[in-house]
């Protein structure tokens, strides 16, 4: 499994995505969830409507998670969340910084659209500043350049830092998933779980010394 190597491109879109970010926020606003976005990237968004529209169906989910890093929060925890998991994952650690001792030592997002139009301004309405979690010690987050629901692939523009001076860390990786099928798929998350860049921050978790 090969590392993803950086080129020109890369490096043209970061500069271009930091210095074309401000207009690029306030056009956020006026993008919604839709059969125009939706084309754009080349997804369905049903699930992630459901999630902002029906307070039903967020607050289960959102409640899941929120009681399962309870229960391990006396333990060093590692939260690697892919796709609309990051958007749950994100919302869930905000949600729980003021009255809750929950504390992840690593938070790894993969495949994440939290940088898309959309999922920002749902951010922005209901946390205001975007920024990393203050009960996150280390936030990581992976991306192939390919993925179009990981569209923003360069998240340290978008999210402050926290508090305690914690900010992202964007890194760049080649998703190789391929389906029996034949069919290329760079938002698998089988093929972010064992790209090496990943493999080896699971390994410093797990063996820090």
């Amino acid at each position: 499994m090969r590392r993803y190597d950086i080129g020109r491109l890369d490096k043209v879109r970061v500069v271009a995505q930091k210095w074309g970010g401000r207009g690029f926020d306030k056009a956020k606003d006026l993008i919604g969830i839709g059969p125009g976005v939706e084309e754009l990237l080349e997804v369905k968004l049903e699930d992630l409507g459901e999630y902002y529209a029906r307070e039903p169906v967020r607050t289960p989910i959102r409640t899941r998670l929120r009681d399962l890093l309870e229960e391990h929060r006396t333990r060093p925890i590692l939260l690697i969340a892919h796709s609309m998991g990051s958007i749950i994952a994100h919302d869930v650690l905000r949600g729980c910084e003021a009255d809750s001792d929950v504390r992840v030592e690593h938070w790894i997002t993969i495949g994440s659209p939290l940088g898309l139009p959309l999922v920002s301004k749902k951010i922005r309405d209901e946390f205001g500043a975007m920024r990393a979690p203050t009960n996150v010690r280390r936030w990581t987050n992976i991306s192939d350049p390919g993925d179009k629901v990981a569209l923003d692939c360069n998240l340290r523009d978008e999210f402050g830092a926290n508090d305690e001076g914690t900010c992202v860390e964007d890194i760049l990786i080649h998703n190789d998933y391929v389906s029996p099928a034949g069919e290329a798929n760079t938002h698998k998350s089988y093929g972010y779980l064992r790209a090496p860049e990943l493999s080896e921050l699971v390994h410093a978790f797990l063996r820090p010394s």
